[in-house]
């Protein structure tokens, strides 16, 4: 899902569909919202990776003004991150979002990243 409206409003539809239609998909913890970061946030050679604006202050707020070097870039969409960072911010088992049960979901997702 892109951080935009037209992102929200796709997976806005995309859920409904499950929902109205094959509910068990949900119920059972297959269905799951890939929602990539908006930032990234370099402080040295040290990577941080935040899903939003809150997140973002987190991060910064945390360095108390230690760091020197920091770098924050702001991602517009899927289409700006190259394959393999969207694959290890967004596919993840930490990174997942289940719309599910969570007992579905506890299982499913162990039985899914254990690959």
């Amino acid at each position: 899902m892109d951080a935009d409206s037209d992102g929200n409003h796709i997976c806005t539809l995309l859920l409904t569909f499950f929902y109205r239609h094959i509910p068990d998909l949900i119920k059972q913890g297959f269905v799951y919202i890939a929602q990539p970061p908006l930032y990234r946030v370099e402080i040295g050679k040290q990577v941080q990776w935040a899903r939003d604006d809150a997140a973002r202050d987190k991060i910064l707020a945390g360095l108390n003004g230690k760091a020197t070097k920091v770098h924050v870039t702001r991602f517009k969409g899927l289409g700006e991150m190259n394959p393999a960072t969207l694959k290890e911010t967004t596919s993840t088992q930490r990174a997942a979002r289940c719309c599910g049960s969570r007992s579905a979901t506890r299982r499913r997702r162990r039985r899914r990243f254990r690959r």
